[in-house]
């Protein structure tokens, strides 16, 4: 976990607090030291999440390009779900 990102990337350390599998994808929830929440999205090789990303409590770092960042509007987050009939 103390490697070193490749030249021109971020890196944040965290902890897995879930990880769902989504079929031909695995969606982690880490929570960041320091403070956030990142949710991140791997391709599964061989039709199976990589062991090797660990599971929830598993300590990990993050590395990415600043371009595989995506802003999300904060309008965009809801912690309600909707109400039956479609009602908010």
């Amino acid at each position: 976990a103390d490697e070193t990102p490749p030249a021109g990337h971020l890196a944040l350390d965290g902890k897995v607090d879930d990880a769902v599998f989504l079929g031909s994808l695995t969606r982690y929830d880490v929570d960041v030291v320091g403070g956030g929440r990142l949710t991140v999205v791997v391709q599964n090789r061989d039709g199976a999440p990589d062991p090797a990303l660990g599971g929830m409590g598993r300590p990990v770092r993050l590395t990415f390009s600043p371009d595989a960042l995506r802003p999300v509007d904060a309008g965009e987050l809801s912690t309600t779900s909707p109400e039956p009939g479609g009602a908010q």
